[in-house]
């Protein structure tokens, strides 16, 4: 498996642990052997939806023993079971154990984070950050960034507004706004109050077919497939 982050290239060997951000740039090259587990979250900074920064690639041997490494096996043996493209529903029992698991794991995942800040120059430490995320507060959009009206609002230019949004969140404004847009549409599915189209609407796609292409490259399924592996994991 390869890595590519910040211009370092990381290989993963067998009985290898790989945990890496969502968000880098990378390229994947997986044995059959190999265990994936995808774990997707946000946090709330002043009440606005803030995906984490890029945190460095953290690889750890099998045989280790830290607290991090025993609960990721252990959350990979509560994994769902993946049969002919859907998972094996869970018992109310199982579920709730899991959700216990990935609970501890995420505990132990932002310690990790928390350590690291100081060396990664991790924080939201600019407030003109917030005054950009605020901005988007309710301009959820796929469609691209409009730097004149944003340069506007917040009276910077838009070198100023790409330089300030990296170095506080690791990530790019595009980057984020992608990961906002697909937060939004997976929250709006997941509620099954909106169809398709309502949701491609709202979200300023161009039309339905357009916005389940995109879902499909995010996520390798359809809105309607993820839909239904939603319902069945609950």
């Amino acid at each position: 498996m390869l890595i590519e982050q910040s211009g370092e290239r990381i290989i993963g060997e067998s009985g290898n642990w790989i945990f890496f951000d969502p968000m880098c740039p990378r390229a994947h090259r997986f044995e059959d052997q190999s265990e994936i587990v995808s774990i997707r979250f946000q946090i709330r900074w002043h009440g606005l939806d803030y995906l984490p920064p890029l945190i460095p690639v953290r690889v750890e041997q099998d045989e280790a023993d830290s607290p991090l490494l025993r609960v990721s096996r252990q959350l990979c043996r509560l994994n769902p079971k993946v049969t002919e493209g859907k998972p094996a529903p869970l018992q109310a029992a199982d579920y709730c154990h899991q959700q216990a698991v990935f609970y501890e794991w995420l505990s132990l995942w932002h310690q990790l984070r928390d350590r690291q800040a100081p060396e990664t120059g991790l924080g939201l430490e600019d407030p003109r950050v917030f005054t950009i995320m605020d901005y988007y507060r309710d301009r959820i959009s796929i469609q691209p960034i409009d730097f004149s009206a944003l340069q506007q609002a917040v009276q910077l230019s838009r070198p100023q507004i790409n330089r300030i949004f990296k170095s506080g969140t690791g990530l790019s404004l595009h980057q984020w706004l992608v990961s906002r847009c697909l937060d939004e549409a997976q929250k709006e599915i997941r509620k099954g109050k909106l169809s398709i189209k309502e949701i491609a609407a709202q979200l300023q796609f161009y039309d339905a077919a357009h916005m389940t292409r995109w879902f499909r490259t995010q996520t390798g399924r359809s809105p309607s497939e993820w839909r239904a592996l939603q319902s069945e994991a609950h």
